[in-house]
């Protein structure tokens, strides 16, 4: 392998690092000169601008609308509230009782942006997750551009930006994308790290890259330490860097762990001592399988779901990144470290989901953009050859697909025929056209088709047809129409956990999951209001006097609801009954009172 220097191909542009060109790259950049070329800093940022301007249209449209929350979400949403609301950011409660499952960073950074905008609406408490995901694009995109290029570069972000993984949890309430955010800088420090940098700057990176890990910990508790310092170690022993193990005593990073997994835990375990259990439930208990077991392979097909539509790139990215990979590139080694080193601890791990993978999938996003910047650039040079028959193709699949997804989502949700329908002919009639254009050999002709084609295929999925196959508006609706009321009497949520509807209820509503409690909290007010499943009004009689105010009507032209209908109860202290009366009587007369 020659280590010959090829302009903006493989060199990095820190004097620390040093150049490793494979002879694939040497091919590439003699038979098309472009690659190795600059283009004009003008063009670098419009075409930069644009891929922003195309993210954030992604990620922000409807972003308030386009669902309610989920149950996820609304753990974050609820609690942040609550931190506002009573000024408590150490104890996370849900709606006044305490939840400890998960640490506090996702309800500091929703609390902190809400207090900024001055409201708590869906939008702001989804905010963080849309700037961690044009974040974490924006690294990716420089990351390649220093190790592969500009126009890697410009594929690495366009990937990130669009990828299914990315579009579902960058427009949600959850801690993963600034999770996954958090996990890739620090990898992107250890990755371009060489060990004949100087002092300072190495003590700098590696004080940032142990300050991430406690981040990390205050994200998802072991997760994102696992991440991070598991494929540190392998890439450090693959490397035979044995002395740069000694950056990880780094006395100011670890100064930073140690206040983050001791400070928070210490300030909790003062008010409730029971905390310690919860929290090595949802560590030790979910990885050795309590919290359940899904099977080996599960997240094999999870790589191809979450990385879609670029994973149709798998067949051309494996073999180019292994023969990068035996020609000793060390930057596909590090990628290849990265991924395997998290799938194979996700893998061991007995409770599985597919948002765990989100941390490795960044180095797929990395060789994906590489991937794709060598496959257009040989397209244009001529090397390869757009097949025709991709037009029929696109054509008959597309056909297909439509029919075929119309079918589908027929059967669960008829009323959303029309509009899957709609939707999947508007991508691929975009995608048609645009293998026509390409054949032509007219490429700006074919993105601009299929971006109006998957541009307008997305606003009818997030405008149209995601708010309408919402299970939870009819209850969503109902709370919103009690918050707008003037309620006589205090509400109490009963029996629901940790329900979403609490976010839509006004802020004074508490949570009551004990019987006890409740007829306590009801003795002490002589009447309450109570939100619950309308299964619950035979438990309710037994606590007091109850009937129905209000139920959560569904409407005919939205999805079937999702979990059991709610209504309202007003809950008043029962009569006292005469002790010489037989219990038998005693309990006719309170449900003949009840009726």
């Amino acid at each position: 392998m020659s280590t010959t220097w090829v302009p903006n191909i493989a060199t990095s542009r820190c004097p620390w690092e040093k150049p490793i060109v494979t002879d694939h790259d040497q091919r590439m950049a003699v038979e098309n000169p472009a690659i190795a070329t600059h283009s004009p800093n003008h063009r670098r940022w419009r075409i930069w601008a644009l891929i922003g301007i195309c993210g954030l249209f992604l990620l922000v449209f409807e972003i308030g609308r386009y669902r309610t929350l989920t149950k996820h979400e609304s753990f974050v949403a609820v609690v942040s509230r609550g931190m506002l609301t009573s000024g408590d950011w150490v104890v996370p409660r849900f709606a006044n009782l305490p939840r400890l499952k998960k640490p506090p960073l996702a309800y500091w950074t929703a609390a902190t942006w809400s207090a900024v905008f001055g409201t708590h609406a869906e939008w702001t408490v989804r905010l963080p997750s849309v700037l961690a995901a044009l974040m974490l694009a924006g690294l990716l995109g420089y990351w390649a551009s220093r190790w592969y290029g500009h126009a890697a570069g410009v594929a690495t972000a366009l990937v990130q930006l669009s990828a299914v993984f990315t579009i579902d949890f960058g427009r949600k309430a959850e801690v993963d994308m600034q999770l996954c955010l958090i996990t890739t800088t620090a990898l992107f420090l250890i990755g371009t790290y060489r060990p004949g940098e100087s002092r300072v700057r190495s003590f700098w990176r590696w004080a940032g890259v142990l300050s991430l890990v406690g981040l990390s910990w205050l994200a998802k508790f072991h997760y994102g330490p696992a991440m991070i310092l598991s494929v540190c170690g392998v890439w450090f022993v693959s490397q035979r860097w044995w002395r740069s193990f000694w950056n990880l005593l780094n006395p100011l990073g670890l100064l930073v762990i140690l206040a983050a997994v001791l400070i928070w835990p210490y300030l909790v375990l003062r008010q409730i001592p029971d905390a310690w259990e919860i929290w090595q439930a949802e560590t030790v208990g979910r990885a050795i399988g309590q919290l359940g077991r899904q099977p080996v392979w599960f997240y094999l097909p999870q790589v191809v779901a979450l990385m879609l539509p670029w994973s149709l790139l798998l067949p051309w990215m494996w073999p180019r990144s292994l023969q990068r990979l035996r020609q000793g590139d060390e930057r596909e080694r590090f990628l290849w470290i990265w991924f395997c080193v998290q799938f194979a601890i996700l893998t061991a791990s007995a409770f599985k989901h597919h948002h765990y993978l989100m941390a490795a999938l960044p180095a797929v996003s990395l060789t994906l953009g590489r991937t794709l910047s060598e496959v257009v650039v040989e397209l244009r040079s001529g090397q390869r050859q757009f097949w025709r028959g991709w037009v029929v193709v696109n054509l008959v699949s597309g056909c297909a697909i439509t029919a075929a997804s119309s079918a589908v989502v027929g059967r669960k949700w008829p009323h959303l025929v029309l509009p899957t329908g709609v939707a999947m002919a508007c991508l691929s009639v975009g995608l048609l056209a645009a293998s026509v254009f390409f054949v032509q050999r007219r490429w700006r002709s074919g993105l601009v088709s299929v971006t109006a084609g998957f541009g307008v295929c997305y606003v009818l999925v997030m405008g149209w047809i995601f708010p309408s196959r919402d299970g939870r508006l009819a209850d969503v609706r109902f709370a919103a129409e009690l918050t707008e009321k003037s309620l006589p009497a205090p509400i109490r949520v009963y029996g629901l956990k940790e329900h979403p509807v609490v976010y839509y209820l006004p802020e004074s509503a508490a949570r009551v999951e004990e019987p006890n409690r409740l007829s306590e909290e009801l003795e002490s007010a002589g009447r309450l209001l109570v939100v619950t499943a309308t299964s619950r009004t035979a438990e309710l009689s037994r606590i007091g006097e109850c009937r129905v105010v209000q139920h959560a009507r569904h409407a005919n032209d939205t999805a079937p609801a999702k979990g059991e209908p709610l209504a309202l109860f007003e809950l008043r202290v029962l009569e006292p009954v005469d002790q010489l009366v037989p219990p038998a009587v005693a309990e006719k007369a309170i449900r003949n009172r009840h009726r």
